[in-house]
């Protein structure tokens, strides 16, 4: 059992009492817990992740830095060299995902993605959608139009492209459900 040190805030205008010392860890073990809840859900746990995904494209244009855009242009490059060769990229397409986690500079978010995406990856790459070439090639026009959003600062466009880009696969999701 942990022992949580709760701590007064004493404002002028406000107080409250806030859970200090909650680490990640601690965090990561409370969303595991109520991930386990409702195992049978997948779906809403795809819903979850597309939502932290969409969330972190538009911290990532807000948050960017030079370094982070070579990095998330690498990450693209790899990708878009493999599929090229016509082979299977998810582990270069979750690179790309998680440069731009990386980019978004909040590690609270990048920790709640890291649980969300290892809970459901072992489930995603063995999806007949996965495997199609037109996914391949739509995931690549995706990416970087997505890359493209983020480079100009546009927080806004780079959300609603993720959301478009990551549709699919919570449609597909959807679908099994029925």
């Amino acid at each position: 059992m942990r022992n949580w040190k709760f701590t007064n805030l004493e404002k002028p205008s406000q107080s409250g009492t806030i859970v200090a010392g909650m680490g990640t860890t601690a965090l990561e073990d409370q969303i595991l817990n109520v991930l386990k809840i409702d195992n049978n859900d997948f779906a809403s746990r795809v819903e979850m992740w597309v939502l932290l995904e969409t969330e972190s494209a538009k911290l990532a244009a807000l948050r960017r830095t030079d370094q982070d855009i070579s990095a998330i242009k690498k990450a693209l490059d790899v990708y878009a060299n493999k599929v090229k060769l016509g082979k299977q990229a998810a582990e270069e397409d979750l690179l790309f995902h998680l440069k731009i986690e990386e980019a978004n500079k909040n590690a609270v978010l990048k920790s709640f993605m890291l649980i969300f995406r290892s809970d459901l990856i072992n489930n995603f790459f063995q999806w007949d959608i996965f495997k199609k070439d037109s996914h391949i090639t739509t995931v690549l026009d995706d990416h970087e139009v997505i890359l493209g959003h983020i480079i100009a600062k546009k927080p806004e466009k780079a959300a609603t492209a993720m959301g478009r880009h990551l549709n699919e696969v919570f449609v597909y999701c959807q679908s099994l459900k029925n």
